[in-house]
């Protein structure tokens, strides 16, 4: 676990959680869509230090705008480590002790000068509650890479113990806990804040339905701990998966090929996008 256990990456959604006002108009607005898996393109490439690594100090291009994304830290990194192939050319790094994490966005090595456009720096563990970054910051919402990601550990062990992120068009320019500021640029009771959580109807019967493996293991952790919008996105509705750092072309890599994920922007078409909730607040109240 990244965070303790009182954060709301990791707090299960209570079965009489109260949902939005809005619920309605936005589960009809998702509903015309289908949940997908982004993983080596626009999902997070995370990388774990063994403390070997050459240390950087690292200058984003966005510095001189937003303050610097790293103050005073440096950064442990490796050639061999590969961002997500996207525009946005995420890499996220984890120090050997787990104790804080590096987001690179729009990383390059250069041949040994590593460059960003931006990033940010937090702590992990488990006095940690609030996924936000103590220099620069993360995505859209300000909730920072890689606690809402579907990663390796979740794959290999065959569920997944935390909220998910998402992404969509329509996010508002008014942001929700946990999410601490919005990318969106919409307006109105339609658009959808960033740190809106939501959730698949618990009522659903997962292990009753012949859905590939990934899609039960997305559906049980939808109706579990959620989703949050943490970005807006070209498409409704992606969710964000570990690169693996073997992939090549379009093959998403082994460790994805081994619960069913076979290509890029997989689509998890048996998720029933009718029967997804929008809470009221992070925690049902």
């Amino acid at each position: 676990m990244l965070y303790g256990p009182n954060s709301p990456i990791y707090q299960p959604i209570p079965t009489s959680a109260m949902l939005d006002p809005n619920n309605a108009a936005w589960t009809a607005h998702v509903g015309q869509s289908q949940f997908y898996l982004n993983t080596f393109t626009y999902g997070m490439a995370i990388v774990r230090a063994t403390g070997a690594e050459r240390r950087f100090t690292v200058r984003t291009a966005h510095d001189g705008d937003w303050g610097s994304a790293f103050g005073s830290k440096t950064v442990p990194l490796d050639p061999a480590w590969r961002a997500t192939t996207g525009s946005d050319g995420w890499l996220c790094v984890m120090e050997a002790d787990g104790s804080r994490g590096y987001w690179l966005w729009q990383y390059n090595w250069n041949n040994g000068n590593p460059t960003a456009s931006w990033g940010g720096s937090g702590p992990y563990g488990a006095g940690v509650a609030d996924p936000w970054g103590d220099s620069g910051s993360g995505g859209g919402a300000g909730i920072v890479p890689p606690g809402l990601v579907i990663n390796k550990a979740d794959l290999a062990r065959g569920y997944i113990n935390h909220a998910l992120a998402t992404a969509d068009p329509l996010t508002s320019t008014s942001w929700k806990y946990p999410a601490k500021s919005s990318d969106g640029k919409n307006s109105g009771s339609s658009a959808i804040p960033e740190g809106q959580r939501l959730r698949l109807d618990p009522s659903i019967n997962v292990d009753a339905q012949s859905w590939p493996m990934i899609e039960k293991m997305i559906a049980k952790a939808l109706q579990t701990y959620g989703a949050y919008v943490v970005d807006t996105s070209g498409g409704s509705m992606g969710l964000s998966g570990e690169m693996d750092q073997t992939q090549v072309g379009n093959d998403p890599g082994a460790m994805w090929r081994a619960v069913g994920v076979t290509q890029e922007y997989q689509l998890m078409n048996n998720i029933p996008m009718n029967r997804l909730q929008f809470l009221r607040t992070w925690n049902g109240a």
